[in-house]
């Protein structure tokens, strides 16, 4: 994939991508959610746009890092999904952690894996439902 330089512009793809097929892999940002994003008794709120995942009863954020950070949302017809990497050991064992270890212990551990949904030709943008993340026990990821 080839990330455009305008800051608004996404990103697009250098070669045919086939549905299923992994086409990037996003490092994760593990944080806690914003105290401007918390209520007073401390759940969460709705928060300004963001590349960020979450749930709404979670303080945990994954904000995805690199060329993933540029993929944008599609409220119409998406192309890829992100799903929690496979191959990470790293996922499975953060999940069963407080979000207080989650961000401690492996702040830049967790992945994402993004995945084509259906075929992508050369020169399209590349992108994802607007709520789109796989299950998981770390939390249904949501934006």
């Amino acid at each position: 994939v080839v990330q455009r330089t305008l800051p608004s512009a996404g990103v697009y793809a250098r070669v045919p991508i086939p549905k299923n097929k992994i086409i990037t892999i996003a490092p994760l940002l593990a944080k806690q959610r914003p105290s401007f994003c918390k209520n007073q008794e401390g759940a969460a709120l709705s928060c300004p746009a963001s590349r960020c995942f979450g749930h709404f009863n979670s303080t945990l954020q994954l904000c995805p890092l690199l060329t993933a950070s540029k993929i944008r949302r599609s409220s119409g017809e998406s192309n890829a999904k992100y799903e929690w990497s496979k191959w990470n050991s790293v996922n499975k064992m953060a999940q069963d952690e407080t979000v207080d270890d989650v961000v401690e212990q492996y702040p830049f551990r967790l992945t994402f894996d993004i995945v084509a949904t259906a075929d992508i030709e050369v020169g399209v943008e590349v992108r994802r439902d607007w709520c789109s993340c796989e299950g998981s026990s770390l939390n249904t990821c949501q934006l």
